[in-house]
């Protein structure tokens, strides 16, 4: 009786603890950093929800999350943008520009001409002094995460500062 009581306590406690279980997860995101004038940033904002609303209505965008923060306290940065992609291998094949050419391409000349000014502006804001990052977090569930900090990491941090 002790015997079958037993078992039934160690099933009993394995099915609760598996039902807790959550398989690992990743989750890349693409972090901007953006330099846009404090003035220019209501403006900012409208152009940029009409163009990724716009590159949205495409098969060739992988994103599936996308956040846009005002910051104030990193030096010359405004604004922060995060991207989040299921994998790098989604990140690597999100494709912003070939989707607005498929969402530009039964416009008019006329609109074409509209659109197109408006989406030079958004990326010549977007463009000047940005930095851009990758990170890659990694959740595998409740009390099995690897904090030991075995296995490396990789950071891309780049900073542009074109010249027109």
């Amino acid at each position: 009786m002790k015997k079958l009581l037993s078992s039934l306590l160690m099933l009993l406690f394995v099915g609760i603890g598996s039902t807790f279980a959550q398989p690992a997860q990743e989750y890349t995101f693409q972090k901007y950093y953006l330099d846009v004038n404090p003035t220019d940033i209501p403006r900012f904002l409208e152009l940029h929800k009409e163009m990724t609303d716009a590159s949205m209505q495409s098969d060739l965008r992988t994103l599936n999350g996308h956040y846009v923060k005002r910051h104030m306290y990193a030096g010359k940065a405004s604004l922060v943008l995060y991207e989040v992609y299921d994998s790098v291998d989604d990140l690597n094949a999100d494709d912003l520009w070939g989707s607005i050419g498929e969402y530009t391409a039964d416009m008019s000349q006329e609109d074409l001409e509209a659109f197109s000014a408006r989406a030079a502006e958004w990326w010549s804001m977007w463009l000047e002094g940005h930095t851009d990052e990758v990170r890659v977090l990694q959740v595998s569930g409740f009390g099995d995460e690897d904090f030991s900090w075995q296995s490396p990491g990789v950071i891309i941090n780049s900073y542009y500062t074109p010249k027109w």
